[in-house]
C-alpha cells in the first residue's frame, strides 16, 4: 500500500530500549461504542504492550448521545484511564455545538480536558501527546496544550479529514472559514500528522504543502485475537454479511436491483444495522425477502461473531470518486480472514486496500449493476490469500514508534 514503507510492521511484543511516557487526548474511549473509539484503544494497547506507558484522558463515564458497550474496555499494566468531570447542561451544550460547527458538537469538552490535560502535564513527563478525531474537539485541546506546553511533540491523527470531508455540509460561509482557519492553526502547530489513508494524506499535502515531510499514514488496525473460532457453514448457501449502518451516500439500491434481474438462489445477504427506509422497502419489492434479511444492530462483539460465521464479507462505499475514506469496519473484516465484496469506485482507498491483500476480483462500482453481478457470480467459499500485515495490530508497534518518536 502507497505511503507504507518497506518492513514497518515489527512484531509489537519485540521491546524497545528506549520505553516512553505518551499522552492520549481522546474524547471518544471504552465503554464508548465507537470505531473511534475501538481503533484509539488498540493503539494504545500496542504501545503499552511494547512497555511503553500510556495515559489515556477521555470523557466522562456516561456521556450524552452515546452508546456504552463494557465489553470494549481492555486493561494492561501499562495503561491509565483518566476521566474528565461531567459537565453542566450537557444537553444543551451538544446542541449549541452542533448548531455553531464549530469543530464539532462536543467543542464543550475542550476547557474540560484542556485544564485537566495542563494539570497531569505540569505533575508528569510525557515525551508525547497524541489527538484523535473524530471528533475534532480533541485536536482543539490538542492546541491548548501546545500553546503552554511548546516543547512537548504533537501527534494529530485524523480518521477522516476535516474541512475536505465530504459528509460535511456547513450551513454558512462563516462556518467552514472559521473551520479552516482552526484546521490549519492545528495542523501548524501539530509536530507531526497522521491519517488512515495515503489519499487522505495528499488531500491535506494539496492544501497545505508544509504537511509533506511531517505526515504519515497509520491505517485503522484489527485486533486478531478479538474473533472467536467458528465451524464452517454446514450448508449450501454463501452467507455475505454487512455489518454497520448504511446510510449517507451508501445505498445498496443497485445491489438489490442486481438480486432481482439475476437470481443467485445459493446466496443469502445479512445486514445488520439500519438502512435507508425506501430500501428496506425495496426488499419487498423486489421480491428479495427470502434472500436479503436485516437484522437489528448488534453489540462489537457480536458483530465480530456475524463477520466469523460469515462465508463471504460486504462493504458499500459512497460513490465518490478517488475516496480517502478507510472505512474501520473493514480493517475488522480483513481481520475475519474472508473474502470482502465492495462495492466502491475502482480508485477509492476501499479498493487500493483489497488490490494490496489479493481481492482484487471482489471489487464492482456500487452503482454498476453489471459489475455488481459479475462479482457476486463469481463468489464462493474459497479462502482468500491476504497480505494483512500493515493491519493487524499485533504487527504495528513499530510504525506507531516511527511516528510518536519522530524516526522518519
Amino acid at each position: 500500500m502507497a505511503g507504507l514503507p518497506g518492513g514497518w510492521w515489527k512484531k509489537s511484543n519485540e521491546r524497545v530500549k528506549n520505553l516512553a511516557n505518551f499522552l492520549f487526548i481522546a474524547f471518544d474511549f471504552p465503554p464508548i461504542l465507537s470505531p473511534e473509539s475501538v481503533q484509539i484503544q488498540r493503539r494504545a494497547l500496542v504501545l503499552a504492550r511494547a512497555g511503553h506507558s500510556v495515559t489515556v484522558l477521555t470523557s466522562h463515564e456516561n456521556p450524552k448521545f452515546e452508546t456504552l458497550d463494557p465489553a470494549l474496555s481492555i486493561k494492561h499494566p501499562n495503561l491509565r484511564l483518566l476521566r474528565t468531570k461531567k459537565p453542566a447542561f450537557e444537553t444543551l451544550q451538544n446542541a449549541v455545538g452542533k448548531f455553531l460547527q464549530i469543530a464539532d458538537r462536543k467543542v464543550w469538552w475542550i476547557p474540560l480536558a484542556a485544564r485537566a490535560a495542563s494539570k497531569l502535564l505540569t505533575t508528569e513527563k510525557f515525551d508525547a501527546f497524541y489527538t484523535h478525531s473524530t471528533p475534532l474537539a480533541s485536536h482543539l485541546v490538542g492546541l491548548k496544550i501546545k500553546k503552554y506546553f511548546p516543547h512537548l511533540r504533537w501527534i494529530a491523527h485524523f480518521s477522516d479529514p476535516w474541512t475536505q470531508n465530504s459528509y460535511i455540509r456547513y450551513q454558512f460561509a462563516w462556518q467552514e472559514n472559521a473551520n479552516k482557519r482552526l484546521e490549519e492553526k492545528v495542523l501548524r502547530a501539530a509536530d507531526r500528522l497522521s491519517v488512515t489513508s495515503e489519499k487522505t494524506r495528499q488531500l491535506f499535502i494539496d492544501r497545505y504543502p508544509f504537511l509533506t515531510n511531517k505526515s504519515a499514514v497509520l491505517p485503522h488496525l484489527f485486533d486478531p485475537a478479538a474473533y472467536c473460532k467458528t465451524a464452517k457453514n454446514p450448508s449450501e448457501k454463501i452467507i455475505l454479511v454487512h455489518t454497520g449502518h448504511i446510510y449517507g451516500l451508501r445505498t445498496a439500491a443497485a445491489l438489490f436491483h442486481t438480486l432481482c434481474a439475476n437470481p443467485l438462489p445459493a446466496l443469502e445477504i445479512h445486514l445488520y444495522g439500519r438502512i435507508h427506509e425506501h430500501e428496506a422497502r425495496m426488499i419487498t419489492e423486489l421480491g428479495l425477502q427470502k434472500q436479503v434479511f436485516i437484522h437489528p444492530t448488534v453489540s462489537y462483539g457480536e458483530s465480530l461473531a456475524a463477520m466469523a460465521n460469515a462465508d463471504a464479507l460486504l462493504v458499500i462505499d459512497a460513490p465518490l470518486e478517488n475516496s480517502p475514506f478507510f472505512p474501520s469496519k473493514l480493517a475488522d473484516y480483513l481481520g475475519a480472514k474472508k473474502p470482502i465484496i465492495a462495492l466502491t469506485p475502482s480508485d477509492s482507498t476501499t479498493a487500493d486496500i483489497l488490490r494490496s491483500c489479493g481481492q482484487q476480483n471482489h471489487i464492482a462500482h456500487s452503482n454498476d449493476k453489471t459489475a455488481i453481478g459479475m462479482v457476486l457470480a463469481r463468489l464462493d467459499k474459497a479462502a482468500v490469500p491476504c497480505h494483512l500485515e500493515p493491519y493487524n495490530m499485533d504487527f504495528s508497534a513499530s510504525a506507531l514508534l516511527k511516528v510518536f518518536q519522530n524516526d522518519r
